[in-house]
């Protein structure tokens, strides 16, 4: 792939994501009307992410299925998403997105760490001494907000970590695939990823009477103003967004190494803020 190429799909993925954003903010608002919680939200995203990542792969012939080589893999990745989503949104209830998105923007810092520890690479000193102005800018984000909250700020934290894992994860599930002929496409991935984090959510889910997949339903059904139709259609919108985010992500995450990847992340989150 060009330069040009790269930056193009660069570029198009930032712009969904601030379209995905922006109508996600009309959703909390919708979903705060309707009596929906925060963590709600990550169950209807990743409905509406397992739905049209299984529809792509059926119209473009791809494999549903994933080969058993990467299954193990394929569960690290769930887990990991389903945490970093929920907890997203558990932080999201507590704290300001902008310092949400600040908090995710650190992710360079836990890369370096994560791709050492797990898979012995290093970076050259240069690199790592560029890393020192988004540590003191989240010094500074963090300690200068006026509406922080500890458990808020430790649930980003958690988050923002999951994340990572899910993003060198699926980074090196790739290159393992390619070096033993696997045929593995960046859409599969993120298909069997989003339907293994929604059937953990949703197992979660139905161990109480009342949970998200209740509200959700009861508030789609409802002939009130703000919610039924008018919910549906935000959260269809929402969603379709943040999976075509996730479309930006996974096929990044293919041709750029961790700590590049991250960094444009940073960059990403930064034009949210």
């Amino acid at each position: 792939m060009s330069p040009a190429q790269a930056t193009l799909r660069v570029a198009l993925w930032v712009a969904v994501t601030l379209l995905s954003n922006y109508y996600g903010n009309h959703f909390v608002f919708a979903r705060e009307q309707a009596g929906i919680a925060s963590s709600d939200i990550s169950l209807s995203e990743m409905l509406l992410c397992t739905l049209w990542g299984i529809s792509t792969l059926t119209c473009l012939g791809i494999p549903v299925i994933p080969p058993a080589a990467i299954r193990g893999r394929l569960l690290f990745l769930a887990v990991a998403n389903a945490s970093a989503v929920r907890l997203f949104y558990m932080s999201a209830a507590l704290i300001q997105l902008t310092l949400l998105q600040t908090v995710r923007s650190c992710q360079p810092l836990v890369v370096t760490v994560v791709v050492y520890l797990a898979f012995n690479e290093t970076y050259s000193l240069p690199t790592y001494l560029t890393l020192i102005p988004i540590t003191v800018g989240f010094s500074m984000a963090a300690g200068g907000d006026p509406m922080f909250e500890a458990t808020g700020f430790t649930f980003a934290i958690l988050s923002m970590c999951s994340l990572v894992g899910v993003n060198v994860m699926s980074r090196y599930t790739l290159a393992a695939a390619r070096a033993t002929d696997t045929q593995i496409h960046p859409l599969q991935l993120q298909a069997w990823m989003c339907t293994g984090s929604l059937l953990l959510l949703t197992a979660m889910d139905a161990i109480r009477s009342d949970g998200g997949w209740h509200r959700l339903l009861s508030a789609a059904g409802s002939t009130e103003p703000g919610r039924g139709a008018t919910l549906v259609a935000l959260a269809a919108i929402e969603g379709t967004l943040y999976h075509m985010s996730n479309v930006g992500t996974f096929t990044s995450i293919d041709i750029f190494d961790p700590l590049s990847f991250a960094i444009i992340d940073t960059l990403r989150r930064l034009s949210v803020v």
